[in-house]
């Protein structure tokens, strides 16, 4: 069975945090080809996001949380993240819920057709 992080940086996320959460628990327990595991990556929020995630995290073993000692920026929280996972497959997704979890499957198709790094980009946005 292959392995898959998902790298997610955090930043001030405390009123969607829980609802990505569930979402993306409920897409990985659909994953049978892959032992799948969650990393927060939070970047010194000044909300509860770090509560939430470490009550999270206390009951979840596939859910770890990397804590950062400072605000680095989306970039470097990526970053570190990528430095902390050991997995085959590493899908690297923002936690407000704009990249939607019901992708992973899709690219992971892409990974296992052999493509090394996938991009998804909106298409569109409504500006109603």
């Amino acid at each position: 069975m292959k392995t898959l992080t998902v790298i997610s940086p955090v930043f001030n996320e405390e009123q969607v945090i829980e609802a990505f959460y569930t979402e993306l628990k409920t897409v990985l327990a659909s994953l049978s080809n892959y032992d799948a595991a969650m990393l927060f990556v939070v970047d010194r929020c000044s909300d509860r996001t770090l509560d939430i995630l470490e009550q999270i995290a206390n009951v979840d073993p596939r859910v770890k949380v990397l804590s950062l000692s400072s605000r680095f920026g989306h970039q470097m929280s990526l970053l570190a993240g990528i430095d902390h996972a050991d997995s085959d497959a590493l899908i690297m997704m923002d936690s407000d819920l704009q990249h939607p979890p019901s992708l992973i499957p899709t690219m992971l198709g892409k990974f296992e057709e052999g493509y090394d790094v996938l991009s998804e980009r909106i298409a569109s946005r409504s500006t109603s």
